[in-house]
């Protein structure tokens, strides 16, 4: 699968100091603090493996599996039409820009299933009176994700490229120079990545790292209910059900600190789920 987008914003200050004369510090419009634009000369692409198995219901099992291995590029990530990108460096060159998306996830696994349990009235194992209302036809079902982490971008603490576009609250980031490889051998809550990996730009330049060169952690979730439908009079169903969500309670954390030269850089301080577990009923007439 591939597709591509044309035409996306980019949006920025246009009173950034151009590259050349960041050492005198010169803006386009010295009257302003900053000038906000937003130019439509973005483009992205998006290319994919996908894969898809079906099981259709048979003895009580049927499941979905999709997996996709894919790659997402762009000159910079949006909410949407008119809104802030991502991340950018240099207002008047968004082809520096171009580089991983922050949708990008390399390795998609996702899915669902149903059983119905082979105990009760009209299944393989066949019982009657008070054990079929009991133990009889309990469904269990799934539904299951598992991905790649999601890139992130480090970025320099603060700016002394004399640029001048921090206050226009738009995306903008000092990028650092890389000097050596990110990755750790065994990545953890303290050490996700190599913070030494970055440094400063010398001052009055830009930094050459890309956007989004670093990945966080991956996520797995399971997501399980039990359930079963008695049957009342006047047409009435009854359901009962039991449902556990994140029900391996996995931790899927958060992105780490990105921000090189505050002291935390490449430290996980959040996770994102927990195990939650409820029961319910509906009545359907």
């Amino acid at each position: 699968m591939y597709t591509r987008g044309s035409n996306l914003n980019f949006t920025r200050d246009i009173d950034q100091v151009p590259a050349s004369q960041l050492s005198a510090g010169t803006q386009p419009y010295p009257q302003f603090t900053s000038v906000g634009a937003i130019y439509f000369d973005g483009h992205s692409n998006y290319n994919a493996l996908q894969l898809r198995a079906v099981k259709k219901a048979s003895r009580g099992l049927t499941f979905t599996v999709n997996y996709a291995w894919s790659k997402t590029m762009d000159t910079g990530t949006s909410n949407g039409h008119a809104t802030d990108i991502d991340v950018w460096q240099n207002a008047y060159d968004p082809a520096a820009n171009y580089s991983t998306s922050t949708l990008n996830i390399a390795n998609s696994l996702t899915g669902s299933a149903t059983y119905e349990l082979p105990f009760g009235h009209g299944r393989e194992f066949a019982l009657k009176g008070l054990a079929d209302e009991v133990v009889g036809g309990w469904r269990l079902s799934g539904v299951f994700q598992a991905h790649g982490g999601l890139p992130f971008t480090p970025t320099m603490s603060s700016d002394s490229s004399n640029s001048k576009a921090v206050s226009c609250y738009c995306g903008f980031a000092w990028l650092p120079n890389v000097v050596g490889s990110a990755k750790v051998s065994n990545p953890n809550n303290t050490q996700w990545f190599n913070p030494a990996a970055f440094t400063s730009p010398t001052a009055g330049t830009f930094g050459n790292e890309k956007r989004n060169s670093v990945y966080g952690p991956s996520w797995r979730d399971l997501d399980l209910s039990l359930s079963k439908t008695f049957t009342l009079p006047e047409k009435i169903n009854f359901e009962i059900r039991a449902d556990a969500f994140d029900s391996l309670n996995n931790a899927n954390f958060g992105q780490p600190n990105a921000s090189i030269g505050s002291g935390s850089a490449g430290t996980i301080t959040s996770a994102n789920t927990y195990r939650q577990v409820q029961l319910g009923g509906r009545i359907t007439f």
